[in-house]
């Protein structure tokens, strides 16, 4: 039943994210409000099996962010691809 849940929750944030391209907005957190909404645990399924890496400071995390996952992708071409958030929204919603 997670798992489902999990999945709409995730094709919703998608169909979500392309609306809003198609209507010409970059909002970046919406799609997560709304995967959030019908699924709670959603950013916990989602982490299920992943090494994390977090970012602090003041400046340069999104730059920084953006390396680390370019170089992760390059290094790691067979496994799952490494998840991020390339607006750079760090609350909840935009993860």
């Amino acid at each position: 039943m997670n798992r489902i849940r999990s999945g709409l929750a995730a094709a919703a944030g998608k169909i979500t994210y392309r609306l809003l391209r198609l209507t010409g907005r970059q909002g970046s957190t919406l799609p997560g409000v709304v995967s959030l909404k019908l699924d709670p645990g959603f950013l916990a399924a989602g982490a299920q099996d992943r090494r994390i890496i977090c970012v602090t400071g003041t400046n340069g995390k999104t730059t920084t962010t953006s390396v680390l996952t370019s170089l992760l992708a390059a290094l790691t071409p067979d496994s799952r691809p490494p998840a991020s958030n390339a607006f750079g929204a760090n609350m909840d919603s935009g993860l």
